[in-house]
């Protein structure tokens, strides 16, 4: 029980500023540690791809900057 309630100063392995919420990386982005906000939405843009076909079919708009939802096309 030793450090249970303890804080640890962490930092983030990309930009080395201490982060008090930390998210860990994905498998195949080949980082060690953990990761701030900033870098995390980085390496997510980095590694997800935009489908030039992907849009609303109601109202036309496309996805954001990295592609996690998929439209329906009815």
């Amino acid at each position: 029980m030793v450090g249970l309630f303890s804080k640890k100063k962490v930092s983030c392995s990309v930009c080395n500023k201490e982060i008090s919420h930390a998210h860990k990386p994905k498998n195949n982005w080949n980082v060690d540690g953990l990761l701030c906000a900033n870098c995390y939405v980085d390496l997510m843009e980095k590694n997800f791809e935009n489908d030039a076909e992907d849009k609303c079919a109601l109202c036309g708009t496309k996805p954001g900057s990295f592609n996690l939802w998929k439209p329906k096309k009815e």
